[in-house]
């Protein structure tokens, strides 16, 4: 089983995401994580479309993969997974940037429609990008299947505590025997 981790775009979640890497790497030893290329310069903002050619390329001939993401790196999950671009085996997505989605992706909700890859969403309740319950709420309105939502409390979009998101993660990805 391949892992694939995809942060969220501020440099900042460099660090953050080796350390969930390092994490999870007693069970899954193949992870990759994306490094996104305006993190070179700090200058800018993710460019959605290179960092999703990034991820398909990644993805590209690896048999059975685990998506694990945050923030931004959901949403390039979620379009690369309605694209059919990836066909992960299951999802983690904590602090899913729905706001920043809705905002600078046309046609976002439509990638929900139907939604079926087995995902956990981990989501504080009153996350700025999209609280809990306003994420559950576009997930059932949108067909969404197979997915947990896991709520956590908190009202930022900081999700520090590293053993809660990794046994989270590995408890719903062993009951996907996984």
């Amino acid at each position: 089983m391949n892992m694939i981790l995809l942060p969220g775009k501020s440099s900042k979640n460099k660090v953050w995401i080796e350390k969930i890497e390092t994490s999870f790497k007693t069970h899954y030893p193949l992870t990759f994580t994306l490094d996104y290329s305006h993190w070179e310069t700090e200058n800018g903002d993710l460019n959605f479309e290179l960092e999703l050619e990034k991820l398909k390329n990644l993805a590209k001939e690896k048999d059975e993969i685990v998506i694990f993401a945050k923030s931004a790196g959901a949403i390039l999950a979620m379009k690369a997974i309605f694209d059919k671009d990836i066909k992960p085996t299951a999802c983690i997505f904590a602090g899913t940037a729905v706001g920043w989605a809705q905002a600078t992706q046309e046609n976002f909700d439509s990638w929900l429609q139907d939604y079926s890859v087995p995902t956990l969403f981990i989501q504080k309740t009153s996350d700025p990008a999209i609280a809990a319950e306003d994420l559950n709420e576009l997930l059932t309105d949108s067909n969404a299947q197979n997915y947990k939502l896991l709520e956590i409390p908190g009202d930022n979009h900081d999700y520090e505590d590293i053993n809660l998101l990794v046994n989270s993660s590995l408890e719903f990805m062993n009951k996907l025997n996984l």
